[in-house]
């Protein structure tokens, strides 16, 4: 008795290869076009508009005004903002739509970046001195107890900082 040994035909073989070329494929346009980014970063907080600064150099304090989207799930507060890399001591945090309630940030029942829109005030002072004339560029950041920071450059109005 004898036995034949097959192999796998042709065809299968070659609907192997474009099955793998495909996958492969996908995989690379998605790294190099963004998309698996775009899935990972759902719960990025991002800014949706224009965001302002006030500058008062007689004291260091700051007045931030700012528009964020958060599209959930979590809701994180604001834990740290920078200019130019100096700190802001942050004396509170007001959601324009609760009334605008002021709350410190380090108090348990600290303003939430809720889903959605969020329409926030920070204020606070500087933690040492910005030497920066009108029309220079600085840099802002703002953290988040999620441990996202989103940086972005503004620049110094008379004594206003206005995101452009």
């Amino acid at each position: 008795m004898r036995i034949s040994m097959k192999g796998v035909s042709g065809a299968v073989t070659a609907l192997v290869i474009v099955a793998a070329t495909f996958i492969v494929t996908l995989v690379l346009v998605g790294y190099f076009f963004g998309i698996f980014g775009v899935i990972g970063s759902q719960n990025s907080i991002i800014p949706a508009g224009r965001v302002f600064i006030q500058y008062s150099p007689s004291n260091g304090g700051v007045l931030i005004y700012l528009v964020l989207n958060n599209p959930g799930p979590e809701t994180p507060v604001v834990t740290g903002v920078t200019v130019d890399g100096i700190p802001v001591a942050i004396a509170g945090v007001a959601d324009q739509y609760s009334g605008g309630h002021l709350t410190s940030a380090n108090s348990p029942d600290a303003v939430t970046i809720t889903t959605g829109l969020n329409y926030l005030t920070v204020s606070g002072t500087l933690v040492g001195q910005l030497n920066v004339q009108p029309g220079a560029t600085v840099i802002i950041q703002v953290s988040f107890s999620n441990g996202q920071t989103i940086t972005d450059a503004a620049v110094l109005n008379s004594v206003a900082v206005t995101f452009q």
